[in-house]
């Protein structure tokens, strides 16, 4: 167990405080005050804080592999936990308890009171599941526990409701029709036949009533004599009292006189006689008189009807009006029609009055004087042509002389055949091909040339750290190294380091990856590529005696006292030609870090193998360059 230290309590003195604050905690708690219980019991956990630092108290380790004080220092701190879970139920800080109750469960996994109270926690905060999981654990270890049970109960009552109320709110999800929005529309169209029904009907009420007043008679005279009658009778019946009594009753005694037929007049008589004398009256085509009635007023449509009425007048109009629509169409392209034709005719027209003007020009020219040539002239054969057209003279096709295309012999003869000249070619006409003399721009893929000769760059790389035990040496590795820091290992490691050896080489390359390509661009070469590289390398590192390291015996049986090897990688993410001042990022590891004693001898032979590396690469770019 490690040391105390020295500005600190001794763990007895310590759990001896801890004790102390759980009895106070344990007191304040039977008395009901559990605010100031859990206070207590956090400065218990406080004193306790020392002590799990100390690592007496870790996760995991067992109460019987401990002795003395540990084993007190352990338990207070199971006890503190589960008493502050308790506390912190009763103030329903759910949070709180269920971290309480898991430190509890990390000193001792078994505990019965902090599986029961994580659980108790776990379900009121909501956690069903694991609620469940540590009631039943702990029902396992204390059977007879009755808190228990009754909790795990509750429990289960808690997630049948909670299944209950998962099932009410996911029971209306699939009620609604899986056609609402077919529903939706349909309604909508409902309503809107409905509006439009609403609005026709009133329209419809208009329209019948303005067919009602048409028809309604219009007041006549004797209507208003009858009015006037009414009125002045009435003003006699208030002039005379009880002459409208007596009126009434001489009017209800008294029967309406038969009506007389009027005689007819003379002139009547006279129409009579004339239409007599006129035509003879067939009594088969007399007229009877029950006939001789007036026609029965026109009665105004129902709404059903007047609907249909409507619905055909509307299609009319409809019709009528698609038909002046196509009207206009068909008139619109009869007139495109008869002005293309026009047009054509006239294009005609003009081309025939052209050609006959052209003919008629043609014979005037043929005809006409040179005044009349008008930028015409006639040739010296008498030809009419252009003024612009040029007319070689005698003079001047002597000078041209014969322009007439010669054939051309496949072979010249030997006399006249060019004689090679042997051209001086520089570095840009090297590195074009021949089709390519100008050096334009020419493209050549060295992918595969590129990966096998950087293979055999990484292969030949290797690495080597001798030893170097001489008085200087020594001196320098002694020197800082005071009596009371000889167990420094950084100081043996390199004290170590005199007598160490170290080879590495390449075992094997892995795979190389990349592309590269010569570019001539306007006669001068670029030489491209991106390279990636993965090795796997082997250190060999041999520890040689003092003496035989003084007198340099570089190896042998009698040199060499250990050897130990140790495997690493190389990779190489980015070999590139785009920065070439910059360097390439190199990455040397080792699978499993050296020994202490091995580490500053292995870091100087790493070190160097990483510098070979990039060498390497350097020899691939200047090989490049050459190709």
């Amino acid at each position: 167990m490690d040391e105390v230290e020295a500005d600190a309590p001794p763990l007895m003195e310590l759990v001896r405080r801890a004790e102390a604050c759980k009895e106070q905690g344990n007191e304040k708690f039977r008395a009901g005050t559990i605010a100031e219980a859990r206070q207590s019991y956090e400065e218990g956990l406080e004193q306790m804080k020392t002590a799990e630092d100390k690592g007496c108290l870790k996760s995991g380790k067992d109460l019987s592999a401990l002795v003395g004080p540990e084993v007190g220092a352990k338990n207070v701190a199971l006890s503190l936990h589960l008493n502050m879970a308790a506390c912190l139920n009763k103030q329903e800080d759910w949070a709180a308890s269920i971290r309480h109750a898991s430190r509890a469960l990390e000193l001792d996994a078994a505990s019965s009171k902090a599986l029961f109270r994580r659980g108790f926690a776990r379900t009121r905060f909501g956690l069903l599941d694991e609620g469940r999981s540590d009631l039943e654990a702990a029902l396992r270890a204390d059977p007879d526990n009755r808190g228990i049970k009754r909790e795990l109960k509750y429990n289960t009552q808690q997630q049948q409701r909670a299944k209950k109320k998962d099932r009410e709110n996911f029971k209306g999800l699939f009620a609604g029709s899986l056609y609402e929005d077919k529903e939706e529309e349909r309604l909508r169209k409902l309503r809107e036949a409905e509006a439009k029904e609403a609005e026709l009907r009133v329209e419809y009420e208009a329209e019948k009533a303005a067919f009602e007043a048409s028809k309604a008679p219009s007041g006549s005279g004797a209507g208003e004599d009858l009015q006037a009658a009414d009125n002045d009778d009435g003003d006699a019946a208030e002039d005379v009292p009880g002459a409208a009594e007596d009126a009434a009753e001489a009017a209800a005694s008294t029967e309406a006189p038969p009506v007389a037929e009027p005689e007819a007049s003379a002139e009547e008589d006279a129409m009579d006689v004339d239409g007599q004398a006129a035509e003879e009256v067939d009594p088969a085509k007399e007229v009877d008189p029950a006939m001789d009635v007036e026609p029965a007023e026109e009665a105004f449509p129902d709404f059903a009807t007047w609907k249909e009425n409507k619905k055909k007048e509307k299609e009319a109009a409809e019709k009528a009006k698609k038909a002046e629509q196509d009207a206009k169409k068909n008139e619109a392209a009869r007139k495109k029609d008869e002005e293309r034709r026009r047009q054509k005719e006239e294009r005609r027209r003009t081309a025939k009055a052209t050609s006959d003007t052209k003919a008629e020009e043609d014979d005037d020219l043929e005809a006409g004087t040179a005044s009349d040539l008008r930028g015409y002239r006639r040739t010296a054969d008498g030809k009419v042509t252009t003024y612009f057209n040029n007319e070689l003279s005698e003079e001047a096709k002597k000078l041209i002389g014969d322009i007439t295309p010669q054939r051309v012999d496949p072979v010249a003869p030997a006399a006249q055949a060019p004689t090679p000249q042997r051209i001086a070619s520089d570095s840009s006409q090297k590195k074009g091909s021949a089709w390519n003399a100008a050096g334009t721009w020419e493209e050549r893929d060295m992918s595969d040339w590129a990966k096998e000769e950087f293979e055999k760059q990484l292969e030949a790389v290797t690495a080597e750290k001798k030893s170097s035990l001489d008085q200087g040496n020594i001196l320098d590795a002694l020197h800082g190294i005071s009596s009371g820091d000889l167990g420094n290992p950084e100081s043996l490691g390199k004290m170590l380091a005199i007598m160490q050896n170290v080879d590495i080489r390449i075992t094997k390359v892995k795979k190389v990856d990349g592309d590269a390509s010569i570019t001539l661009v306007r006669g001068k070469p670029r030489y491209i590529f991106e390279l990636t590289a993965e090795a796997e390398f082997e250190a060999v590192l041999t520890e040689m005696k003092p003496e035989a390291a003084i007198s340099g015996v570089p190896s042998g049986e009698e040199a060499e006292t250990k050897t130990k090897k140790y495997k690493g990688t190389l990779n190489l993410p980015d070999i590139s030609s785009i920065n070439p001042d910059e360097e390439c990022p190199c990455h040397c590891r080792l699978k499993r870090g050296p020994d202490a004693e091995h580490k500053h001898a292995m870091d100087e032979a790493l070190q160097e193998f990483r510098r070979n590396v990039l060498l390497a690469v350097d020899r691939f770019s200047e090989e490049f360059k050459q190709k």
